[in-house]
């Protein structure tokens, strides 16, 4: 199962609640807009709003080991 963080706006959807374990974290601790993911030794960015749509794909083990630690430290703080 994977992981999902989440800022308060909106209600998580049904399938993130069968498929995925979910918490949410304060907009006041964290501004994001748009998705990152993390997943084998890449690194992903995309953003989709207002009609621009950008994404990027990093393939580096070492980014991806910081990047993990961000979100298990961002992970532990967000609510159950």
């Amino acid at each position: 199962m994977t992981k999902y963080l989440k800022t308060e706006d909106g209600d998580i959807h049904e399938l993130r609640k069968k498929y995925q374990h979910t918490r949410v974290i304060s907009k006041d601790k964290l501004y994001i807009s748009g998705d990152i993911t993390i997943y084998n030794n890449v690194f992903a960015v995309a953003y989709w709003k207002h009609g621009e749509v950008v994404g990027v794909e990093i393939e580096n083990a070492e980014l991806v080991k910081t990047q993990r630690s961000i979100f298990e430290l961002l992970w532990e703080s967000a609510n159950r």
